[in-house]
């Protein structure tokens, strides 16, 4: 401000979330109140919300140019503008003074706008390594006491949460038998409600409710304010207290079958955006793949323990891997997949078949 000889320099912002937004100097600086209380009341009278990135002329009651603004670009919860003024000297601003600021506002929309955009790469790379951590951790399960299907989604809505971008993360999966959606998992920040043991729908009827409009139509469904969504249950909205919200499908790997889906709603009461988004679709795609393999490796499991006979397997390095239910009683130690066996006790026990 001191070299284009300006008293006034201020950053305003406004929660572009909140339906009464209010303009706030957000900056240190202490300009004289009066002045102020001007800026902000011109700024609540002439900027409509979301107001696309550029520079404005402010003016006071007599139409007067006393200062020039840059509308910066909006980000996820707010808007933040820059105002360049001499309301407290009175002094109305020239052309050529109105030209260089104009020129020099330009330049930093620009650089912000590139700011905001790295920033956003960022966010996405993180929320990638994020998702691949979770499928890790996930991978890492199976074969361990136990892990099923449940436990897994329960894992997945428990890493989704952990980077505290969601108040509720719910899966749901399909019951192909009975042809409905069905909640399995609501992991939220309030724990005395339960979203997934409310969710059961027919697919038969995909306008009754949003989870089997998902499914059957496989897209993607984001709402803005839920209590105003005619396919949401609104008994559900208000029980959880329901705003914006995304339900994504999980796909199966060849695009054409929805598996489940994956209920969303963010911290900040803002809707996700695109490449939020697309990142959960691939994320989907991926948990898609990460339960079908988990129920197919409990069913084999399940089979394998109905054997009468003892039966265990072994790596190409004779460690073994998977002891029955039949094994376990005979040899002793825990029944299942990846042991912490001494495997030259097994093999000695039974040589013939440590030489398979």
């Amino acid at each position: 401000h001191l070299v284009m000889g300006f008293e006034e320099v201020t950053f305003w912002q406004r929660d572009t979330l909140n339906p009464s937004p209010r303009w706030e100097q957000i900056d240190s600086s202490s300009p004289r109140p009066e002045a102020m209380k001007r800026i902000q009341r011109i700024l609540q009278a002439e900027l409509e919300d979301n107001s696309p990135p550029g520079i404005l002329d402010l003016t006071d009651q007599s139409l007067k140019m006393y200062a020039i603004a840059a509308i910066l670009p909006t980000t996820r919860t707010r808007q933040t503008i820059v105002v360049i003024s001499d309301f407290a000297n009175g002094i109305v601003m020239s052309n050529e003074r109105r030209e260089l600021v104009g020129r020099i506002l330009n330049h930093f929309i620009g650089a912000y706008k590139h700011a905001v955009e790295v920033d956003d790469l960022h966010v996405r790379l993180r929320i990638q390594r994020h998702h691949e951590e979770i499928i890790g951790s996930i991978y890492d399960g199976f074969g361990t006491p136990d892990f099923n299907v449940p436990k897994l989604l329960r894992k997945a809505a428990q890493g989704l949460r952990g980077v505290g971008v969601y108040r509720r993360v719910m899966f749901s999966l399909v019951d192909k038998a009975n042809n409905t959606i069905v909640g399995e998992v609501d992991e939220s920040d309030d724990p005395n409600v339960n979203v997934a043991e409310m969710t059961e729908w027919s697919l038969d009827s995909p306008h009754d409710d949003l989870q089997p409009f998902v499914i059957v139509n496989r897209t993607v469904r984001v709402v803005a304010d839920a209590s105003k969504e005619i396919l949401a249950n609104p008994e559900v909205v208000k029980k959880a207290g329901m705003k914006a919200l995304a339900i994504v499908p999980m796909l199966n790997p060849a695009g054409d079958e929805a598996i489940g889906t994956i209920h969303v709603e963010r911290s900040d009461g803002s809707t996700p955006k695109q490449d939020e988004i697309d990142a959960l679709v691939f994320f989907g795609r991926q948990l898609a793949i990460s339960i079908e393999q988990c129920a197919r490796l409990n069913m084999m499991e399940a089979v394998l323990d109905k054997f009468p006979d003892p039966l265990l397997i072994f790596d190409r390095d004779r460690r073994p891997q998977y002891q029955n239910h039949a094994a376990g009683e005979f040899f002793g130690g825990q029944t299942g997949w990846h042991l912490r066996l001494d495997s030259s006790v097994v093999t000695n026990e039974l040589p013939e078949l440590g030489e398979l």
